[in-house]
């Protein structure tokens, strides 16, 4: 094999290949904590995660989770593609307070907003990028199926707009207090009720 090839699939390789220690760290608000290994992957080798925290990844998650109060669940610390990931599980009726002191406190940006689509919830994701200290703090949270509304989070961050009323198109989620909550990508003949990302159709 060619010197450059080779290099270049042992790189590959070595990035594909899960790690020796593919640990994730979640601390729950009631001070309990466990340890998930190779047993409860979801996605394969992409979900692999070496669990090497740094200290400065467990202080902000550890600050948050006091910043937060009764809002804060649970956090876990992952490595994924070699981003600094902090996960932290918020209490769905705090979600703009939780999104208020994560962009003003903290200078977070916020990247995007994720919707799943889960049995009997939609799971939302607010990414933020902590650009100055190389970290992404992504706020989870659960919405019931059965009453999928959040409140919207423009009043803190008016660019979140266009993504709120993305994922109600997609995925039919309501978001409280959104200062115009009209169709986004769906056109004006598309069937009301029907959201093309829900599982169910």
């Amino acid at each position: 094999m060619h010197r450059e090839t080779r290099g270049w699939a042992e790189a590959s390789l070595r990035f594909r290949l899960p790690n020796r220690c593919p640990d994730v760290l979640r601390v729950r608000g009631d001070g309990g904590h466990r340890r998930k290994g190779k047993e409860e992957e979801r996605n394969g080798w992409s979900e692999v995660v070496c669990m090497e925290t740094e200290i400065e990844e467990r202080k902000l998650a550890e600050e948050l989770k006091e910043r937060l109060g009764e809002s804060f669940i649970e956090y876990e610390l992952k490595h994924h593609f070699g981003k600094k990931r902090i996960f932290v599980r918020v209490k769905k009726e705090d979600i703009r307070e939780s999104a208020k002191l994560v962009f003003e406190e903290y200078g977070g940006r916020l990247s995007t907003i994720s919707c799943v689509d889960h049995a009997s919830f939609f799971e939302l994701l607010y990414h933020f990028s902590i650009d100055s200290r190389g970290i992404v703090v992504s706020l989870r949270t659960e919405v019931p199926k059965y009453e999928p509304s959040i409140d919207s989070i423009t009043g803190v961050l008016e660019g979140a707009g266009f993504i709120e009323r993305e994922i109600h198109d997609l995925f039919g989620v309501e978001f409280k207090g959104h200062p115009s909550p009209r169709r986004l990508i769906l056109a004006e003949t598309w069937p009301e009720g029907k959201y093309p990302l829900r599982k169910e159709g």
